[in-house]
């Protein structure tokens, strides 16, 4: 019996929002998900849809996955192993990374660019409707917190869990349902950028609440990376945007930029960090300390520098490393948050100017006739994955691969 086309459409589009959820929610930057091992259920759950949806899309899209671009999945994966092997280091984290990386993919083989920006834009928007309501209720009524459990983090942070948002204990900061603030302005300021400048077509709602949020992680960075997204689309020519949502855009920015700074909680809170008299020097020292610590391991030798350190020597030295250099114990799941510093020390000189390299040419196709956007772009991208490691997270490795591999102006879905 045929399938009509509307029932066909209602089914991609209920594929895509499954994938969606897997790419967003069931990541590993997200607090259930990325929680301590003493909550081995959600580890297991994790690695359970992980290996289903990898079996699943083999076995259902073999014409769209084997193809010439297969050629790169295998020669990334043969450098994580090669690593793996000449460092003896044979732990799981490698199975992890390869199975992530090829998740990654096999969603990009699948989903076109315009299809998921549209759906990434949507989630997004309805976790940050519902973090700022959340956040609002745990402030107001705080006893609502306590009928939830408390969950432990890998870096030992407890969170009162609401399953749609991270209730961090001792903090008013917004995480929305990730393990950091940090992380979540990095999944904000994403899809702020596909908003303006992949779909084209201002929504001032959409917007607000994405900067309303942005606003509650009280993240430095996240911050700043979204004025300058916002002064590229206003101040450089952008044809594609009707002279109304450049007006609405510039309105929406300038109220951004004034509740900033004539809200002293707000100021404080996001700019206090960078003082060194600051309670909050310690994370600010880190995000330096993320800079060097990996440059100085990975050339401190010429093996480090050609097949990296590996997962288990490099989680090693730098706490090591960090103690030489700042006389502080910097751990590398804890606050070594450069993803691509980390690649390169880890899996070496190679491995890390590909990631790179995917990086610069997912900005040439987003901006495909402005040079100076083109590298604008590509430094908010560095910044971005530098203030957080999401080596193993969906996203970093979805946007190289469709800098790499991707068509992004297709406009059709492909036969899911």
């Amino acid at each position: 019996m045929s399938i009509n086309r509307t029932t066909y459409r209602s089914l991609n589009k209920m594929y895509l929002y499954f994938f969606m959820f897997i790419i967003i929610y069931i990541s590993d930057d997200t607090y259930l998900f990325r929680a301590d091992p003493e909550y081995h259920i959600f580890i297991n759950i994790k690695y359970f849809f992980y290996f289903a949806l990898l079996i699943w899309m083999f076995f259902k899209y073999q014409k769209q996955l084997f193809s010439s671009d297969i050629k790169l999945l295998i020669a990334l994966t043969c450098l994580i192993l090669l690593t793996s092997f000449l460092r003896f280091d044979f732990t799981g984290g490698y199975i992890f990374q390869v199975l992530t990386l090829f998740l990654s993919y096999f969603f990009v083989k699948i989903i076109d660019f315009k299809s998921f920006a549209q759906t990434y834009c949507k989630f997004i928007y309805f976790f940050a409707w519902t973090s700022i309501i959340l956040l609002i209720l745990t402030i107001l009524v705080p006893s609502i917190v306590s009928n939830f459990p408390i969950i432990i983090n890998t870096s030992g942070k407890e969170t009162n869990h609401l399953i749609l948002y991270t209730s961090l204990v001792g903090h008013t900061r917004n995480a929305g349902i990730f393990r950091e603030p940090g992380v979540y302005q990095l999944y904000l300021n994403f899809a702020l950028f596909l908003h303006i400048f992949v779909l084209k077509k201002i929504n001032k709602k959409e917007l607000i609440v994405f900067i309303l949020c942005l606003l509650t992680t009280a993240s430095t960075a996240g911050i700043i990376i979204a004025i300058i997204t916002f002064f590229v689309a206003i101040l450089f020519k952008n044809d594609s945007l009707a002279k109304n949502s450049r007006r609405n855009l510039t309105l929406i920015a300038f109220i951004f930029v004034l509740v900033i700074i004539f809200t002293p909680a707000i100021f404080t809170e996001i700019f206090d960090k960078l003082s060194k008299d600051s309670g909050f020097y310690i994370s600010t020292l880190s995000r330096i300390s993320s800079l060097t610590i990996p440059l100085y391991m990975f050339f401190q030798s010429a093996g480090s520098f050609i097949i990296g350190l590996g997962l288990n020597d490099f989680t090693l030295l730098y706490v090591e490393t960090s103690l030489n250099l700042y006389n502080f114990p910097f751990t590398a799941d804890g606050t070594g948050t450069n993803t691509y510093l980390n690649k390169f020390a880890t899996y070496g000189f190679l491995y890390g100017f590909i990631f790179m390299y995917g990086m610069l040419r997912f900005s040439k196709k987003v901006f495909s006739k402005n040079l100076l956007k083109k590298y604008i772009f590509f430094v908010l991208l560095l910044m971005m994955f530098s203030n957080e490691d999401v080596r193993n997270s969906f996203l970093f490795n979805m946007i190289f691969f469709y800098g790499m591999i991707g068509q992004l102006s297709e406009l059709k879905l492909k036969n899911l």
